[in-house]
């Protein structure tokens, strides 16, 4: 029994076995049996029972991407690609077919359009019964150099007879090109700067001493306040055509204590600055007092709103007569306030007007210099044959009204106001402007600028006409009697 059931067993499972590699492309592992788990094959059975036969020993060697070499186009695959799959007849065919298409044309069509510039400019049946009007826009692409334009009117009627009637030519009339380009100031390619003979560098210094009498340059906690004057004073002395002749330092108290001691006080604060600056280097410093600074206590107390009797305040100082008694009685009468001028208007009274008296040597009197520049001048070139981008970056460094006008016309409408609005009031400065508003849609100052530019300058109102921006503002606003006044 036991024989019978091996060899039964034995044939069952060589059937199995058979099956499974049939069922499910198992003939490529190197051995099966009967105990296979097909749930772990799965994709290895997946991956190969949808691989052609004639693929699978690629497969099975276990090829990838990076089995594979690059071979370069041979000048014999180029021409074994073209004969195999390029249709040679049908491209000669075709490129025959595009060289006569004016050819074919010209026999299909009736009535050929006159010409690719004229373009077909009506589609339409015209009937002799009434007169017809038909407006058009005809582009001219306008150069550079291009300053006015002529144009002569033609005209032709051909009918379906092939009979023509040409009529007469029209006169010719003449259109002016504008362009914001032309107010270009030619003027400003030479700079002008008026060269003094002797100048004045006043710098006010806020000194913080120790005590309100102290008097000695030792007392100063921020002595470092007087660096920036003398770096201002080797500046100019380094200046060829300039020469520091003096120095002055004028001292200022607070109205702490009595009048002529804060005078004094003053005197011998300037005197110690002044000996500290020789040790600097400095020639010729002279030491002033002024005492009280009574005159920006007033300005003071003129700006500062919190005090509560300002008005009363600034009477008593208008009518001092005796300063001692003066600032008795405000802190007598305004206790509050004298506490706050105290606190917050004495120290701007403790200072030193610095000035440095500066002669320019090399002329005899005040005179203007006149300096000639060439990259100013390529600029207002290039601006006037319309190469804007090009001319703003010859005039951006010198921000004036050519560099605005350059970015009007290239439409930073933005920065063209942030330039004109640091610029003095003229009137084409106050056009470019109303330019700008109106073009960002604020009527109603475009119209105050464009007003205010042809009253500076009355020239601005026949230019008025020529740029659509302002021309269509003043017809919106009806200014037009306005400008002309």
């Amino acid at each position: 029994t036991l024989g019978i059931y091996g060899k039964y067993m034995d044939k069952y499972e060589k059937d199995y076995i058979d099956y499974l590699k049939r069922q499910f492309s198992l003939a490529w592992l190197d051995s099966i049996g009967p105990d296979i788990n097909i749930h772990n094959q799965k994709d290895s059975i997946m991956r190969r029972s949808h691989i052609p036969r004639k693929y699978r020993d690629i497969h099975k060697k276990g090829l990838t991407l990076r089995d594979l070499k690059a071979k370069a186009f041979t000048k014999e695959d180029s021409v074994k690609i073209a004969k195999h799959h390029y249709l040679i007849d049908e491209i000669v065919l075709n490129d025959m077919n595009i060289e006569r298409k004016n050819e074919i044309f010209n026999e299909v069509v009736e009535f050929p359009l006159r010409n690719e510039m004229a373009g077909l400019r009506l589609d339409t049946v015209i009937t002799a019964e009434d007169d017809f009007i038909y407006g058009y826009k005809q582009p001219w692409k306008i150069d550079k150099g291009t300053k006015k334009l002529g144009v002569v009117l033609a005209g032709m009627v051909e009918g379906i007879d092939k009979s023509t009637f040409v009529f007469p030519l029209t006169d010719t009339l003449t259109y002016f090109i504008a362009s914001l380009s032309q107010l270009a100031d030619e003027s400003l390619i030479t700079e002008r700067k008026m060269l003094h003979k002797n100048m004045v560098d006043k710098q006010s210094v806020y000194p913080d001493y120790r005590t309100n009498k102290s008097y000695r340059f030792k007392d100063i906690k921020n002595p470092e306040i007087f660096d920036k004057i003398f770096e201002a004073y080797q500046t100019y002395n380094k200046e060829t055509d300039l020469f520091v002749d003096s120095v002055s330092i004028r001292g200022y108290t607070d109205l702490t204590g009595l009048w002529h001691e804060n005078y004094e006080l003053a005197e011998n604060r300037a005197k110690e600055v002044a000996d500290y600056f020789k040790q600097k280097g400095v020639k010729m410093p002279v030491a002033k007092a002024a005492g009280e600074d009574w005159s920006t206590l007033a300005q003071e107390v003129q700006k500062h709103k919190s005090l509560l009797h300002r008005e009363e305040i600034l009477d008593t100082l208008t009518h001092a007569v005796f300063p001692d008694m003066t600032e008795e009685n405000i802190k007598a009468l305004f206790p509050d306030d004298y506490k706050i001028m105290k606190d917050e208007i004495f120290p701007k009274l403790r200072r030193f007007d610095v000035i440095l008296h500066v002669n320019r040597h090399d002329i005899e009197k005040s005179t203007m210099k006149e300096t000639y520049r060439e990259d100013y001048a390529e600029g207002i070139k290039l601006l006037k044959e319309k190469e804007y981008m090009p001319a703003l970056e010859k005039l951006a460094k010198y921000g004036d009204y050519n560099t605005a006008l350059a970015l009007v016309c290239l439409g930073y409408n933005d920065k063209a106001q942030e330039v004109l609005e640091s610029l003095p009031e003229t009137g084409k400065n106050e056009y470019l402007l109303a330019i700008v508003k109106a073009r960002k849609q604020k009527t109603t100052e475009a119209a105050k600028h464009l007003q205010k530019a042809c009253q500076l300058n009355p020239d601005l109102y026949y230019r008025t006409r020529l740029d659509s921006e302002v021309k269509e503002l003043a017809d919106q606003q009806n200014l037009w009697d306005t400008l002309n006044n």
